[in-house]
C-alpha cells in the first residue's frame, strides 16, 4: 500500500507536505471500510461531491466571517 500511495503522489505531482495536513490524516479511515470500498467516480467527484464540499466550506467560512 505504501508504494501505491507513493506512486500516486509522484505521478500526480502532489506535494509531499500534503501528508502533514490534518485533512490527509482523515484518509486513514478508508482502511476501516476494507477492500469493498470504491473511491468516487470522476463524475461524482466533479459534480455532486464538489457541490457538497463547496457548501460545507462556505458554511465554515461564514462562521469565520461572523467572528
Amino acid at each position: 500500500m505504501d508504494k501505491i500511495i507513493a506512486r500516486f503522489f509522484y505521478r500526480c505531482g502532489i506535494p509531499f507536505n500534503v501528508m502533514k495536513s490534518s485533512h490527509c490524516k482523515q484518509i486513514y479511515v478508508v482502511g476501516h471500510y476494507g477492500p469493498r470500498y470504491l473511491p468516487p467516480s470522476y463524475e461524482k467527484l466533479t459534480t455532486t461531491l464538489f457541490k457538497e464540499v463547496k457548501n460545507y466550506l462556505i458554511k465554515d467560512l461564514d462562521v469565520v466571517k461572523e467572528s
